[in-house]
């Protein structure tokens, strides 16, 4: 890591491409490193996965290396705040309390980010984030802390439960896969995009619950 941070430095004080980069004129190579990351996990590549998240790693040393010019903070400074946060949140690990299961953790998890002064416990959910993988967050988040999760269609979710009740994991991933492409051809015959449809849904719950 201090090798890496004397690279950084060198970089920002030689490389002219470097030396006029802002965290705004990098948000663009986070998310593409993200990715890439993603590519090389599900490519089970070990020798990309390394590749990859050392140009994450990059960013991130980047990232703290003009906030500290800026005097503002270091990446020292990143790494305490996770540390802290990480024994805060796992008392289950670090303390006297015990845990029976994951459901359990992930509850915990959230009522402590709360009692933390969390305002709510969408904290933390990106508002770009693209509209299923938002659906799929937040629903998330409410089920961890026992929120009853109203279906509006229930026929359809009857029917639906039914044809999947049995199903392994793999056909279970290739029936909801086929799901999202019916509402999404369905969407695309009466014109209608489906990213905003679901975005404007996910604005009504979060609106609802944050109220």
């Amino acid at each position: 890591m201090d090798r890496l941070k004397q690279i950084m430095d060198k970089l920002r004080e030689r490389c002219p491409w470097d030396k006029e980069q802002t965290h705004q004129s990098l948000r663009t190579y986070i998310v593409e490193e993200v990715y890439e990351v993603i590519d090389a996990i599900d490519k089970k590549d070990d020798n990309a996965l390394i590749e990859e998240l050392g140009d994450l790693l990059l960013q991130i040393v980047f990232h703290c290396k003009i906030a500290e010019e800026q005097r503002r903070f270091t990446l020292n400074d990143v790494i305490s705040r996770v540390s802290k946060k990480l024994i805060r949140r796992h008392p289950h690990v670090f303390g006297d309390k015990r845990l029976n299961d994951q459901a359990e953790v992930l509850k915990q998890w959230e009522n402590i980010k709360i009692n933390e002064g969390k305002k709510n416990i969408f904290e933390g959910i990106p508002r770009h984030l693209p509209a299923l993988i938002m659906s799929y967050r937040v629903i998330s988040k409410l089920r961890r802390v026992n929120k009853n999760i109203k279906f509006k269609n229930q026929k359809f979710v009857s029917l639906v439960k039914k044809d999947i009740r049995n199903l392994k994991k793999d056909k279970l991933e290739k029936y909801i896969g086929e799901l999202l492409f019916d509402i999404a051809s369905i969407s695309q015959m009466y014109g209608i995009d489906p990213e905003v449809s679901l975005l404007n849904k996910n604005r009504m719950v979060l609106h609802h619950y944050e109220k």
